[in-house]
């Protein structure tokens, strides 16, 4: 049974078996070290999952059903249901010499009994085996911990069955079949070595491995991050990525105290030299409380159309990835009238709202062709682009909104100003300049839950009232989006600053 439920891949059918390496294992490795140590030698310290992270699991093993129903309907199993990990691992090969030709979540043992691994399925295939898993993810260079994984399995297979595993593959979060390749032996050893030397003890790791926003995501965040606040360190700051502490270190500065002290001259290093003046500026906006400017911000002329999607990309239905498309025209002088249009539950739901959406879009750059389309961060130009690639759009419709699009994050607030803040989202930022979302319990993560309970609802009354609430959600932003925008023209400079 687990000894460390923070060990365990949320969403994932495999936990970690006592202390042993498994495939979980190296996924937290692979995440951050810190949260392995922690999760070997102070598990207490884990937060609970919330709603986002439950419907994930649930979202996993529903995923998995799908595919073992679809496609491995014949694999018998599952063969680990939570018996000792020897036990388990005397019915897989078991099975295997009894001549089963797939096997459902299987457990493959090391000799020496220090690694294990629970494949979702494992294939005879021409006198060899496959190893197969099922994944949520669809990006798969954005999750370098799946190779990890794989090369697991695959080095198991190859003690525990006298012979190297012909293929590793997974079936993405979009059904898709996908070879994975095996790394190199040296990069498995040194992963192995690391769990090793992290489980044995010692000091915790005191490094912030990511920015604010995936640090917020770990169940340690809360023992983490206040710690790190409270001394004083650089890797809190947005600026600071990992090879920018990593200089900053070697030039002795440590704290934000010392770094807003600094002049950008000081600073300019190899792979700093280029963002040392906004490296400083953040510092001294924490130190002093207050926002540091850049430069004064340059802002398109009214009107504008605030624009914002909620999605959810990491779900296995591409139609949904994006569930509502909100939009508002803004002359600057009244208040906008924000438009949700959400995707329904039917076949193609997500494909109607992608036309209803182009329909909208078209008519709104017709009537105002040099209006700028405002978004806040890459997230919508990006999934415009994928919808039009995927649904076809008229002639010329994405050359017309991706000329007018405007990203208020980058090219309106970072551009311009510092702030003490830990993270820009528009959530944060809004609320520092003083916006107020109706529902403060509301999120991007929020909303994902709310969509998914709202398609399992088979009430239409209370089903609507989960997707009013989306939408109520999604209008605010659009608002923040505005205030943010007015507080820069009322704030910032009007001439350059030095």
């Amino acid at each position: 049974m687990p000894v460390s439920p923070s060990l365990e891949i949320r969403g994932s059918p495999e936990p970690v078996l006592g202390r042993r390496i498994s495939a979980t294992t190296l996924y937290v490795l692979q995440k951050c070290e810190r949260r392995l140590w922690l999760g070997h030698h102070r598990p207490e310290l884990a937060a609970p999952p919330g709603d986002f992270e439950r419907m994930l699991a649930e979202r996993g093993r529903e995923h998995e059903r799908g595919v073992r129903e679809s496609r491995f309907a014949s694999a018998t199993g599952p063969v680990y249901v939570g018996q000792p990990a020897e036990q388990a691992a005397a019915e897989t090969l078991r099975r295997i010499a009894a001549g089963h030709e797939a096997l459902y979540q299987p457990l493959l043992l090391s000799s020496d009994g220090e690694r294990v691994g629970v494949p979702d399925f494992l294939l005879r295939e021409n006198g060899s085996w496959v190893v197969h898993d099922v994944k949520l993810a669809v990006n798969l260079a954005g999750h370098p911990e799946i190779g990890l994984q794989m090369t697991h399995y695959a080095r198991l297979v190859c003690e525990c069955l006298s012979a190297p595993a012909a293929r590793l593959e997974i079936t993405d979060g979009n059904g898709e079949q996908r070879t994975i390749p095996d790394l190199p032996e040296e990069a498995y050893a040194r992963a192995l070595e690391r769990v090793r030397a992290l489980s044995r003890g010692g000091a915790e790791p005191l490094d912030l491995l990511s920015t604010h926003s995936v640090c917020a995501d770990c169940p340690f965040y809360g023992h983490c991050w206040p710690l790190a606040v409270e001394q004083d360190r650089i890797e809190v700051l947005r600026e600071v990525t990992r090879s920018v502490a990593a200089g900053l270190h070697a030039a002795g500065i440590r704290t934000i105290e010392r770094l807003a002290r600094a002049e950008p001259g000081q600073i300019r290093m190899r792979g700093i030299a280029g963002t040392a003046e906004a490296i400083v500026a953040e510092a001294r906006a924490h130190r002093e409380r207050r926002p540091v400017w850049l430069a004064p911000p340059r802002l398109p002329p009214w009107p504008v159309v605030w624009f914002d999607l909620e999605g959810d990309p990491e779900g296995e239905e591409v139609d949904r990835a994006i569930y509502l498309w909100g939009l508002a025209v803004d002359d600057g002088a009244s208040t906008p009238r924000p438009v949700a249009i959400t995707a329904d539950f039917g076949d193609r739901g997500g494909e109607r709202a992608w036309e209803r959406f182009v329909a909208l879009a078209t008519e709104i750059l017709d009537r105002h062709p040099q209006a700028r389309w405002v978004h806040y961060s890459p997230y919508e130009r990006t999934w415009v682009r994928k919808y039009a690639s995927t649904y076809g759009a008229p002639p010329g419709f994405l050359e017309r909104l991706d000329e007018a699009l405007y990203d208020l994050l980058y090219r309106g607030v970072r551009r311009s100003v510092r702030l003490p803040l830990y993270s820009y989202s528009v959530k944060k930022v809004a609320d520092f300049v003083g916006f107020r979302w109706r529902n403060p319990a509301s999120g991007s993560l929020w909303s994902i839950v709310q969509y998914a309970r709202a398609r399992a609802c088979g009430d239409t009354a209370e089903r609507a009232r989960l997707l009013r609430e989306i939408e109520e959600y999604n209008a605010d932003d659009l608002l923040a989006m505005r205030a943010v925008w007015r507080w820069l023209l009322a704030e910032g400079p009007k001439e350059h600053c030095g």
